[in-house]
């Protein structure tokens, strides 16, 4: 049996891992503990990159979180209220100071990885 869920938050930091472990408590049972670390992993990086980088920390503008989970994988999106960015996959992690280091972690963790502007996607296969 699937399982929708859908967030609305304000791009408040401070209240990030509260949503984090809210979600991850409500999906526990069905994703099995093996796969919980990276689920979380994931939804933290892009919740915490949709706050700095999309909404530049404007507590006044809001990020959107949508979760649907079935028997065999998770999908994962989380958009914001910024202008958006174009993701290259061919970035050198070498070459990145105080950024980017993120998405790179939740591509390498995802099946399946979608950025368009500011609405990225992850599908993981549980």
């Amino acid at each position: 049996m699937s399982q929708i869920i859908k967030k609305n938050i304000k791009s408040d930091i401070s209240i990030m891992n509260d949503i984090v472990t809210d979600i991850i408590l409500s999906i526990d049972k069905k994703i099995g503990e093996d796969n919980l670390f990276n689920i979380k992993l994931i939804l933290s990086e892009l919740i915490v990159n949709s706050i700095i980088h999309g909404n530049n920390n404007d507590r006044e503008k809001n990020i959107f979180i949508y979760l649907f989970i079935d028997d065999k994988w998770v999908e994962m999106s989380v958009s914001d209220e910024g202008e958006g960015f174009k993701y290259s996959k061919n970035l050198d992690p070498c070459t990145f100071c105080e950024s980017g280091r993120g998405l790179l972690i939740v591509e390498g963790l995802s099946d399946h990885f979608i950025v368009c502007k500011n609405f990225i996607t992850s599908i993981k296969y549980i």
